[in-house]
């Protein structure tokens, strides 16, 4: 039988690598498009015969170049903070042209929180974080309605690399040059983690059985950890100490106004509390736990916390 092909969008990010290589493990030949394809961007896929191509998911010329030829398309949008409304023009036009081509499935990776707007806080349902997944709402239901044959959507969890350069340096910047973890969440405070490389796995898995994974949501949590518990055990693979500072409610309600992480970390805390993995792991694909992940990234674990807070910063 004929290998399908598949289009992977923002292939060279975290998402994308890892399908990518997902993908082409399963013997799928592989479309990537990125906004930068050079040697260093697509250094983490060299090797595995992936044709790439240069442009954005709203450039209709480079995704109708792109998605020629295949028979699916991994769809992941991501926003851009100074225009509204981002990614679902980024949908419509990777979806409209998708189905012009003739695709027939499509995986869609948005964030747990799409399921949960519910459990927002109101004072909290206008910040930056919020908008945010109010556009992956308007992703997933531009998916359900672009009339293409099969579609899958995967709600991932919080990314077990965020703690980790170069995510780590800006969601913690005390993180690595202080070894202080400082955030508004509480020691008990469950996280609802996942490693990206099981979304590579989930998404391959859905293209190699179309029909199994018809019409299905799932939330990807690979395992939820109380937050003490989770630096306790990145400070294990660091081999040092990390001081986890937990933030007063007076400092994280003051904070918040000024600061997306911030706000992000109080909007998100029912989330990770109510995520659920029954789904997702009722249909056999692995799930890495966060020890499993570290001690695959030990390297990358390394070089996280030898860099000094300047140097980190500078080179994100």
């Amino acid at each position: 039988m004929t290998a399908r092909s598949i289009l992977v969008t923002r292939a060279t990010g975290t998402q994308g690598i890892a399908v990518c290589r997902h993908l082409r493990q399963k013997g799928f030949i592989v479309h990537g498009l990125a906004r930068n394809i050079s040697d260093e961007r697509t250094a983490p896929l060299k090797g595995l015969d992936i044709e790439f191509f240069q442009g954005t998911e709203e450039d209709r010329d480079a995704v109708d170049r792109a998605v020629a030829g295949c028979a699916g398309v991994f769809l992941n949008t991501m926003p851009n903070m100074r225009e509204s409304g981002s990614e679902a023009r980024q949908s419509k036009t990777v979806l409209e042209t998708a189905k012009a081509a003739g695709v027939e499935q499509v995986v869609n990776s948005t964030s747990i929180g799409v399921g949960r707007l519910d459990t927002i806080r109101s004072d909290l349902k206008t910040s930056l974080p919020t908008q945010v997944i109010q556009g992956k709402v308007e992703v997933e239901a531009a998916v359900r309605d672009a009339g293409i044959e099969t579609w899958t959507i995967l709600r991932s969890g919080y990314f077990m690399n965020n703690f980790l350069w170069p995510l780590g340096n800006v969601m913690f910047p005390e993180l690595a040059s202080e070894r202080k973890f400082i955030s508004s969440y509480a020691p008990d405070t469950p996280l609802a983690l996942i490693d990206p490389d099981d979304i590579g796995a989930f998404t391959a898995a859905a293209f190699e059985d179309p029909s199994r994974f018809a019409g299905e949501v799932f939330e990807l949590v690979g395992e939820k950890l109380p937050t003490e518990q989770a630096i306790e055990k990145l400070s294990a693979a660091v081999g040092m100490p990390i001081e986890a500072v937990y933030r007063t409610a007076e400092e994280s309600e003051a904070l918040a106004q000024s600061n997306p992480m911030v706000a992000s970390q109080l909007m998100t805390l029912p989330i990770h509390k109510l995520a659920d993995m029954t789904r997702a792991k009722s249909f056999g694909i692995t799930m890495h736990t966060f020890d499993e992940f570290l001690t695959r990234e030990k390297d990358s674990v390394r070089a996280t916390f030898a860099l000094e807070h300047g140097d980190a910063i500078k080179l994100f």
